[in-house]
């Protein structure tokens, strides 16, 4: 496994934390949600993969989340960090989540196979609102078949985020069947999100298709390091057909409140 490369995707997964508040408690910096106080909203992360102090910086983390009043939370990848797992353990966190991490380069990368009446979509401002409402409506069908209820401001407010997000609308026919998005380049790295395909089309690759486009798109836009969080092992070795490879599990730690 490349360390170079599954370090550029953990300094990548703080991106996702630009409008929180920074504390800094060496090796860790913590983002705090500044309105959701819930768990999952804040979250601290390693700077480094190596600390001979683990256990005194987790005191600290655990405090300075404490002055908060927050659930101390640390998140972080197993192949990044591995002598942080067992110092967790010893400071009383619990482990509260594992995702497989899956990640592409251009050298790894194989375009999926081309299918009769597939067309795709960047979706862009200057869209047909139609077109960004499709997007919408596959989206919510596809990962809420039973609840495709979309807001009147869900369009406006999706169609503000493609300023930074590159979001795909895959149609088979002119009929939609999946939709996906890569989220903002950083350092020539980015994420592939949202991926998801309508349950009457499913198991017939069209997100892997889907996924080896975007990934496409995205290495024609300087990107040189692609990778997605999935969350089971069927979608990772779904993501194999185009070239993804798993490089490392998303670990998540808490502090388990005592109910008793």
């Amino acid at each position: 496994m490349n360390n170079h490369l599954v370090q550029r995707i953990q300094a990548y997964l703080q991106t996702r934390y630009l409008n929180h508040d920074v504390i800094r408690r060496s090796p860790f910096t913590i983002f705090l949600h500044r309105t959701d106080d819930c768990t999952e909203a804040s979250t601290a992360v390693p700077d480094i993969n190596t600390y001979p102090h683990w256990p005194t910086s987790l005191a600290e983390v655990k405090e300075a989340f404490a002055q908060h009043q927050r659930c101390a939370r640390v998140e972080f990848l197993d192949t990044f960090a591995p002598t942080l797992i067992p110092a967790l353990t010893q400071a009383g966190f619990v482990q509260t989540s594992a995702t497989t991490v899956v990640m592409c380069t251009p050298e790894t990368y194989r375009p999926a196979p081309t299918m009769p009446g597939l067309s795709s979509i960047i979706l862009s401002r200057g869209l047909a609102p139609e077109e960004i409402d499709a997007n919408l409506q596959t989206r919510e069908l596809g990962f809420d078949p039973f609840n495709p209820q979309i807001k009147h401001t869900e369009a406006g407010i999706f169609k503000e985020t493609l300023m930074t997000d590159r979001a795909f609308l895959l149609r088979l026919h002119r009929q939609p069947v999946a939709v996906g998005m890569f989220a903002e380049i950083n350092e020539g790295v980015t994420e592939l999100v949202g991926v998801t395909t309508l349950p009457e089309f499913r198991r017939r690759g069209f997100a892997a298709y889907l996924t080896g486009y975007m990934t496409q798109v995205a290495f024609a836009r300087h990107v040189d390091l692609a990778f997605i969080i999935c969350e089971d092992d069927d979608i990772a070795n779904m993501y194999r057909h185009v070239g993804y490879k798993p490089c490392a599990t998303l670990l998540s730690y808490e502090i388990v409140a005592d109910e008793s």
